[in-house]
This record gives structure tokens, sequence and C-alpha cells, in this order.
């Protein structure tokens, strides 16, 4: 479990692990099942080793958020959430199968979800009695908030190395 007391160097591994740990076997199968979900939605479009860094990154992005704003709160975390919000983002941008508008739809309603979440305060009461606990709604909105950020780097990157490489090109060019 993430907690304050996991800011200690000692507990690091809490960062990483805590998004593997659920509530019980409804939670875990909700996540199973929305992992399932991206897993088919990507299949053929982002290679696992990209993949795995999507995920490493962003639950220690998203650990650090939690840790840094919200648990010095009283709140605790477990789940795979967090991290699952900014998957489905993830394929909505690389899953060229499903058309731009249904990727752009993935979108919206991701956005929207957490956007309401944070802006009405209100959970669904229903699937916090299904899982056994509260639903951090503030790891959805870090998560989704990491996917941006990793496009737009990764986007920003795509672009330095293609000016870089014409730049070479014109320079071998002139010689």
């Amino acid at each position: 479990m993430l907690t304050p007391e996991s800011l200690t160097w000692h507990e690091v591994y809490r960062w990483f692990f805590a998004h593997f740990i659920h509530l019980g076997w409804y939670h875990l199968a909700l996540n199973l099942g929305g992992l399932a979900l991206v897993a088919y939605m990507l299949l053929g479009y982002v290679r696992l080793g990209e993949w795995c860094l999507f995920i490493s990154l962003g639950v220690f992005f998203i650990s650090f958020g939690l840790l840094y704003f919200e648990l010095n709160r009283g709140l605790s975390y477990v789940g795979f959430s967090g991290i699952l919000h900014g998957c489905f983002i993830l394929a909505a941008v690389k899953a060229q199968f499903l058309g731009i508008v249904r990727r752009l739809i993935i979108v919206f309603i991701i956005v929207g979800k957490v956007v309401w979440e944070q802006y009405s305060g209100q959970t669904d009461i229903q699937t916090e009695a299904m899982v056994g606990g509260k639903i951090a709604t503030e790891a959805h909105a870090l998560g989704t908030l990491f996917s941006i950020l990793y496009f737009s780097l990764q986007k920003a990157w795509a672009y330095y190395r293609a000016r870089s490489s014409k730049n070479v090109k014109m320079s071998k060019a002139d010689e």
C-alpha cells in the first residue's frame, strides 16, 4: 500500500508495487479487464518494450504525484486504475485501426471522466462498495496527465531527431 510513510527510501519498492496490489478479487478483475481491453487495442501498434516503459514510468509518476500532492491528506492507494487511464489514452493515440473519430471519442471520454471526478468530488458508491475501498480519483488524473506528458515529450523528441538528421544531411551536402 502506498502511504505517507512510503516516502522513506528504505520502502521505495512500494512506489512501484502498490499499483499491482488490489483490495480484492473484484478490484483485480476490473483492472485485468481494462488491461485486456487496452492490450487488444495496442496489439500490433506498440512494441512490448515501449508499453513496459510507459507503465514503469507511469507508476512512478503516479506514485510521486500521490505522495507529493495527496497522501498528506490521509489517502492510501493500491490498484492499477491510475495507469490504466493513461494506457487508454496510449491506446487511443496509437491504435490506428480504431480510426480518428473513435480515437478522439476515447480521449474525450477519459479526459471528461477525469475532469468530472476532480471537480464534482463524487465517485461511484456502488463501485466503491464492490471493490472494498475508496476510489482514488487523483490517481486517474495523474495517469491521464502522465500520458499527455509522455506523448508531448515523445513528439518533441521525434521533432528534434528529425531536425537534427535534416541538419546533418544538409551539412554533408555542403561539403
